[in-house]
């Protein structure tokens, strides 16, 4: 049975940046609503849904994304901005972006390089500015209702194909999609033993996932996120080991705890056989730098994905769906493991 993308394209096209999810919150509210699924939401503006009291596994993702935030409106009617997360000005130069006006409205933009001839210079914020087709201070306030304190990322873009998938926030949007789709296919005496929460502030590098997966103590703490893929060396034409490839599926790392407990979660990836029941990639977390030290998180599971922080990334379908059956079958084996 294929699988139905529709709610992906519905988390990718609202903007939620750190400090300003209010929107986001709404519209992921709006979509476990219409699936039947209650939840919660905590003055972090933690999402949370399952059993919390007594859970077997929790399963968890971010939800915010990097952005920008105006912080002074110039009188040729230019919006000057600030990076939140790691927004990285290469990548946001010449691009569309959207702001949230005071009405919750979203108004498009350009963002412009004013010394685009100058060489031999470091791109710096103070280069950049956002065009919206005001002339003037007063029609920024007056016709865009736009002001100092208004938020945006890049522009809302989503793309499907029988195959791929290019969209813009799939950091960490798809991830969200994953644990929907698989823990709406559990059955429900599994569901009882599991919590599942969204978090924001990864991208402003809070990470709330070590406090929340010790805050609600499990057997087992799953993160999911997105992963750059296909990264080559510099001095090479070969792809860096400690970075997955498209197609193979999900990348997997041991982080936190302590080491016997990551010797029993490695024993409990062996029952798998990984060559036949699905695509996998295997990174330890002794291999190379991009993997992040969690105290208190089992095991992060990463999406193979081309792009970093930009206005689109390209994903396999395949290697969305292989997630989802790896997720599956990892809850499967979880649910009654003797960690003793």
């Amino acid at each position: 049975m294929k699988t139905d993308f529709k709610i992906l394209k519905e988390l990718v096209n609202e903007i939620g940046i750190f400090g300003n999810e209010f929107y986001f919150v709404k519209k992921l509210s709006k979509i476990l609503e219409s699936l039947g699924l209650n939840y919660k939401i905590d003055s972090r503006n933690t999402i949370f849904i399952g059993n919390f009291e007594t859970p077997k596994i929790i399963l968890g993702c971010h939800y915010d994304e990097v952005g920008f935030e105006i912080v002074g409106i110039n009188e040729d009617g230019s919006l000057n901005f600030f990076p939140v997360g790691n927004l990285l000005l290469n990548h946001l130069i010449y691009q569309k972006v959207e702001i949230v006006n005071e009405d919750g409205k979203k108004i498009l933009g350009y963002v412009n390089n004013s010394n685009i001839f100058m060489k031999n210079k470091s791109l710096s914020i103070e280069d950049l500015s956002i065009y919206i087709g005001a002339c003037n201070r007063e029609e920024v306030y007056q016709k865009f209702k736009i002001k100092e304190g208004c938020f945006g990322s890049f522009k809302r873009d989503y793309e499907e194909t029988e195959d791929f998938i290019i969209a813009s926030a799939i950091d960490n949007r798809v991830s969200i999609f994953i644990i929907i789709q698989t823990y709406l296919s559990l059955p429900q005496n599994v569901k009882e033993k599991i919590g599942v929460f969204f978090y924001s502030s990864e991208e402003h590098g809070c990470y709330s996932e070590d406090y929340l997966a010790n805050k609600f103590k499990a057997d087992f703490i799953f993160i999911l996120d997105y992963c750059p893929a296909n990264i080559k060396s510099l001095k090479s034409e070969k792809y860096i080991d400690n970075y997955p490839i498209l197609g193979k599926g999900p990348a997997v790392f041991y982080a936190g705890k302590n080491y016997l407990l990551s010797e029993k979660i490695k024993n409990l990836l062996k029952s798998f056989d990984f060559q036949k029941s699905l695509f996998f990639n295997l990174v330890s977390a002794e291999s190379g730098r991009f993997v992040r030290f969690h105290p208190y998180v089992d095991l992060t599971i990463l999406l193979p994905t081309l792009g970093y922080h930009s206005s689109n990334y390209f994903l396999l379908k395949k290697d969305i769906e292989a997630t989802i059956k790896f997720l599956s079958q990892l809850i499967d084996k979880s649910i009654n493991y003797d960690l003793s």
